[in-house]
């Protein structure tokens, strides 16, 4: 329950952009939730259409920015997820040439999204809420290790 205590710690009961209380289980085996050695590329599916829209519509108004190449990888349900179920998938995806990740609650028809990487945060608004140094910060480093955020970036 180490990660479930850490994602409690830094999100606390009432986080801004998505309720994150407690986070899985700790791992049976010698290794925490993390980034493993080698990404699985193999996790790799293209995210659905209704995905893609919805990521799409927090792209910066006027701006150049496309989506393309959308990969998603599923989270590891005992590990990379809190108590209701946040994060269910990773999706990377191409933006004007560079990698951007977020952490979205379905598959298939998301209703929350979190821009994880730079590139994410910098071409849409899905991580406008968070200040830098809150507890959503440190909770959006954490996704960034989770071992599907970097199977997806493999993509």
């Amino acid at each position: 329950m180490k990660l479930a205590k850490t994602l409690t710690a830094l999100a606390g009961p009432a986080a801004l952009v998505v309720t994150l209380s407690a986070c899985g289980s700790e791992s049976d085996g010698d290794t925490e939730a993390g980034v493993s050695e080698t990404p699985d590329p193999s996790a790799c599916e293209p995210a659905p259409a209704a995905t893609v829209a919805a990521i799409s519509e927090g792209l910066y108004p006027g701006s150049r920015f496309k989506l393309t190449d959308a990969q998603m990888v599923e989270t590891d349900p005992e590990n990379e997820r809190n108590t209701s179920g946040f994060p269910t998938h990773i999706v990377a995806a191409d933006i004007d040439g560079n990698v951007a990740t977020f952490a979205v609650d379905s598959g298939t028809a998301p209703g929350t999204i979190l821009a994880i990487n730079q590139t994410a945060q910098d071409a849409t608004t899905w991580g406008d809420a968070i200040e830098p140094g809150s507890r959503m910060a440190e909770v959006v480093d954490l996704i960034a290790t989770f071992d599907a955020t970097a199977a997806a970036e493999a993509c």
